[in-house]
């Protein structure tokens, strides 16, 4: 089994994440409905963060601060005496552990007005769930320079890469808790279970 597959079958609590009842389930598909048909007339133009970015120039405006002022926050702490596979893994551990928990501010755009009116008035908070979208677009943008990155080997991409899957399941469920009425916290820091996220991601750095 893969430490992705691992991730996803071990690594969160029943009560973390399957507190969506039937209720939950409902206001999900009213949700969806009501989002699709407001995101038909504004969805060739819109840079809402919905669906992780893929690349570097997808990523929305916050994504882009917000990464970038992460990897400048990276390059202060981590110590460039380091040899170059060291300091590479200082740089995406710092970088991957800033995502989760740098405190980031978003705000309604004019052409979100309408999705955002439509989560007032379902209950939902928007700039929560759109806080966690920028999060989810900041991993893409971590994973891109990971896997571009000559300094590490497959093998240590391949550990990183998995942290980054396990961050992003974390953030996704979020979006669809909050989407069912049923907050919950993605950015938690458990680090006995070897199959948490962070876990994966120390031994990444290792």
């Amino acid at each position: 089994m893969s430490f992705i597959q691992n991730i996803n079958s071990n690594s969160r609590p029943d009560t973390q994440f399957s507190a969506v009842n039937e209720k939950s389930l409902n206001k999900q598909t009213q949700f969806h409905a009501q989002y699709e048909d407001v995101q038909k007339p504004k969805q060739a133009d819109s840079d809402f963060a919905v669906n992780i970015s893929r690349s570097h120039g997808d990523a929305s405006k916050f994504a882009t601060f917000y990464y970038e002022k992460i990897k400048g926050h990276a390059n202060s702490v981590v110590d460039d005496s380091l040899p170059a596979d060291k300091y590479s893994k200082g740089l995406h551990h710092e970088t991957l552990s800033q995502i989760m928990k740098m405190p980031i501010d978003v705000e309604v755009e004019r052409h979100e007005m309408q999705q955002a009116l439509l989560f007032n008035s379902l209950g939902i908070d928007f700039l929560a769930y759109k806080e966690l979208g920028v999060r989810r677009e900041m991993l893409a943008l971590a994973e891109d320079d990971i896997m571009g990155d000559d300094r590490l080997s497959d093998y240590e991409k391949a550990w990183f890469v998995d942290a980054i899957r396990g961050f992003d399941a974390r953030l996704e469920e979020a979006q669809n808790a909050l989407l069912g009425g049923v907050p919950s916290d993605a950015l938690d820091a458990d680090m006995n279970d070897p199959s948490n996220p962070w876990s994966i991601l120390a031994k990444a750095a290792a």
